[in-house]
């Protein structure tokens, strides 16, 4: 005869039905989804400064990070903070457990800012005057469209005004000059037929460059390269520089 005897069958439930329940346990919250920086900083990566950011966050059971707030930052003033808030909002985590029983908490982490990786200097052929000139109108629009004072627009506000003083001083603003560099840098990266289709007002298809390619496409510049470091020892010879650990 197969399967379980009378006795055997009445065994069993005793022995389920007198188990006793499982604890209920306490459960720490856990990443869902990390809190990523959401982009970089353009003053940090232009003189090389790696940066933390810790945050102290709400996490109620939907796991949503939610009232961030900056508990330090390292530097601090050079946009790292916003960066790193901006990052904790697409973050999720599992909720905290408190006798099995979801609960709201808080959670402080830390986020790192690397320095940023020198862009691959162009290798590839030199565009023709062609490319160069249908280039000019890109450039034009782009300069036009995101200003000739992005280097500062992270630096804190009480701060803005002396380094702005420096960059002129280092790199007067030359708007023709800016209007090569975009030029170039759009004629080596994009075809003559995507550039053609641009000025024409057509999608330019094909594939675009990405962003470190279009900034590599007339790096290194020496001059560029100079300024950087001469910044970065007055910034931090006027400021806190301290690198995090």
């Amino acid at each position: 005869m197969s399967g379980l005897s009378d006795v055997n069958m009445i065994s069993l439930l005793f022995l389920l039905l007198s188990s006793p329940e499982a604890p209920a346990v306490d459960v720490n919250p856990r990443w869902v989804q990390g809190a990523q920086p959401s982009g970089r900083t353009i003053f940090a990566d232009f003189i090389g400064l790696p940066g933390r950011v810790v945050l102290a966050c709400d996490v109620p059971v939907s796991g949503a990070l939610e009232n961030c707030k900056v508990v330090s930052a390292t530097p601090e003033g050079v946009g790292y903070e916003r960066l790193a808030l901006e990052g904790a909002t697409t973050a999720r985590m599992s909720p905290k457990l408190v006798g099995g029983k979801p609960t709201p908490t808080t959670v402080r982490f830390g986020m790192n800012f690397p320095i940023a990786e020198d862009f691959p200097p162009y290798t590839g052929p030199e565009p023709s005057e062609e490319a160069i000139a249908l280039a000019r109108p890109l450039a034009e629009q782009n300069l036009r469209k995101q200003g000739y004072g992005r280097i500062v627009a992270d630096v804190a506000a009480d701060r803005r005004a002396l380094v702005q003083s420096w960059i002129d001083e280092l790199l007067p603003l030359d708007p023709e000059q800016q209007v090569r560099r975009f030029s170039l840098r759009f004629a080596r990266t994009l075809t003559l037929e995507q550039l053609q289709n641009i000025n024409a007002g057509k999608p330019p298809g094909g594939v675009l460059p990405d962003f470190r390619t279009f900034n590599g496409a007339d790096y290194p510049d020496p001059k560029l390269i100079a300024a950087g470091k001469e910044l970065r020892r007055r910034y931090c010879a006027k400021f806190d520089c301290t690198e995090p650990k």
